[in-house]
């Protein structure tokens, strides 16, 4: 090989070793801006999910933190589009289904696997509203809760249930309601409350006796 052309070679490799390093270094930069995660699970699994001009599939993606809008589009269904608050080290949860126009299901019968899919989004679901619920009434991870005692001696028995929800009569979101079938076992509930790390001043209580009607 003659000298110039090994020094055209030799510019040639510097050249491409230098693009490779700034890219490198690019991709370094762009991973460091990269500080939240989206978990993405949505039924069609063939759906395109558009967020800031990428398709991005099922699974958990990593992006920058900022309040951004996926569209979840296919042919024959609904378009949705769903805003989204992405932040730093956290995990957003994105999982939705699409629907046809005409709001049947049949397609998903049609599709075993886009049906078994559409039930782990369901699960998974039902799993963030519990955690949300709970999160926001903590006194929830108890309820509902049966107490039934009996004393050995006597075979009297002592019987009352705690349950928690927006009952008729509750002025507020959530209330905890104290259905007693044996009698005078308000204090009782209360302290139960009590016993597994909530206070009864926290939330609105609702007492009702309701006895058991005896088998005749």
């Amino acid at each position: 090989m003659k000298i110039k052309e090994r020094k055209i070679a030799i510019i040639v490799g510097v050249i491409g070793f230098l693009a490779l390093a700034v890219v490198a270094v690019a991709l370094y930069v762009l991973d460091l801006r990269l500080t939240a995660k989206l978990d993405v699970l949505v039924a069609p699994s063939s759906a395109t999910v558009r967020i800031n001009g990428s398709n991005y599939d099922n699974g958990v993606h990593k992006m920058e933190p900022g309040i951004v809008t996926a569209e979840i589009s296919m042919d024959g269904f609904v378009t949705q589009a769903i805003e989204l608050d992405l932040k730093d080290g956290e995990t957003t949860k994105l999982y939705t289904y699409l629907v046809p126009p005409d709001g049947s299901m049949q397609w998903y019968l049609d599709h075993p696997d886009d049906d078994e899919l559409l039930t782990q989004i369901g699960d998974a679901l039902a799993i963030e509203g519990k955690a949300e619920y709970q999160a926001k009434y903590p006194i929830a991870q108890m309820l509902p809760l049966i107490v039934v005692e009996v004393n050995p001696e006597t075979y009297d028995w002592v019987e009352y249930r705690l349950d928690g929800g927006p009952f008729e009569g509750c002025e507020t979101e959530f209330c905890v309601k104290i259905t007693d079938s044996t009698g005078g076992n308000m204090e009782a509930a209360l302290e139960k409350i009590r016993e597994n790390g909530f206070s009864p001043e926290d939330y609105q209580i609702l007492y009702e006796y309701k006895p058991v009607t005896p088998l005749e």
